[in-house]
């Protein structure tokens, strides 16, 4: 049994046609660009959070109060050092 297509294989594009393709095309073109940028960051963030993981294994980690306390001290150290300069 042979098959035909209900439309011509080998179809003639008016340039309006052409145009619309093309353009169909590069937005195609575009969007798995967008894709795969936005699969490589998720690749590196991942890899930051088990690089961050390890790290944290390795030295210790810390609580939430211990960074609460690290981050404020640093703060008031900044604070100081501009009320001595002013």
């Amino acid at each position: 049994m042979t098959h035909t297509a209900p439309w011509p294989v080998n179809p003639y594009l008016t340039g309006a046609t052409w145009a619309v393709t093309n353009n169909v095309s590069k937005v195609v073109r575009s969007g798995l660009r967008m894709l795969q940028d936005a699969e490589e960051h998720r690749a590196a963030f991942v890899a930051s959070l088990h690089a961050a993981l390890e790290e944290g294994l390795r030295e210790g980690l810390s609580t939430i109060g211990e960074v609460e306390a690290e981050v404020s001290a640093a703060i008031d150290e900044v604070r100081r050092r501009k009320e001595q300069a002013a």
